[in-house]
């Protein structure tokens, strides 16, 4: 049996909170059991999650008057921590995550279900509207371009973008440099008006 945190949260085993480099807490990979049951139920429903050290008045505060509180506190490599991070912040806002799922009784194959499939489903009902500002103006352009840096060709084509858009810092700029600047100006009014 994990050892208990001994600051008031009883209901924790201290393995519930200790989380993997690949975002998954420890204590849940290889365990033929399931999660102990104040892993996903806590007694007030509502639970106070924060970064360590961030809003810590609130975080004192909270169990005080019988509310849970839970400090993350990153451990490790930078990169793993912080995909752990977004991936815990996004989960925890999302409602179409499937712990929320789990949590409504949804039977296994429901929970995964192909989020695109779902998606289409719900667009053909009506029941889901695309965000406007996310609408091509016309076949070329559009309000909110997607970067997918995760992409070789997103990659690139950012790369390709800042190279025209090059800087120079007057304290470096030498003669040589004004014709190569100028270029680049005409060309970006050129794109800017057509």
């Amino acid at each position: 049996m994990p050892s208990r945190l001994s600051n008031g949260w009883r209901h924790w085993p201290a393995s519930a909170v200790t989380a993997s480099g690949c975002g998954w807490p420890r204590g849940l990979i290889g365990t033929p059991r399931p999660p102990e049951p104040a892993f996903t139920h806590t007694p007030p429903g509502i639970e106070h999650q924060v970064l360590h050290c961030t809003a810590e008045g609130l975080s004192r505060a909270l169990p005080q008057v019988g509310w849970v509180t839970r400090d993350y506190v990153p451990v490790g490599h930078l990169v793993p921590g912080i995909a752990y991070l977004v991936r815990g912040i996004l989960e925890n806002a999302s409602q179409a995550g499937f712990l929320a799922q789990s949590r409504k009784r949804l039977s296994a194959e429901a929970i995964a279900t192909d989020p695109a499939r779902c998606l289409s489903e719900l667009v053909a009902q009506g029941a889901y509207a695309w965000d406007q500002a996310a609408r091509p103006i016309d076949e070329d352009s559009w309000l909110s371009p997607m970067v997918r840096l995760y992409l070789p060709a997103g990659r690139q084509a950012f790369a390709d973008a800042l190279a025209l858009t090059a800087v120079y810092p007057p304290a470096r700029v030498t003669p040589a440099d004004v014709p190569d600047a100028a270029r680049q100006a005409r060309q970006g009014a050129e794109a800017w008006v057509a």
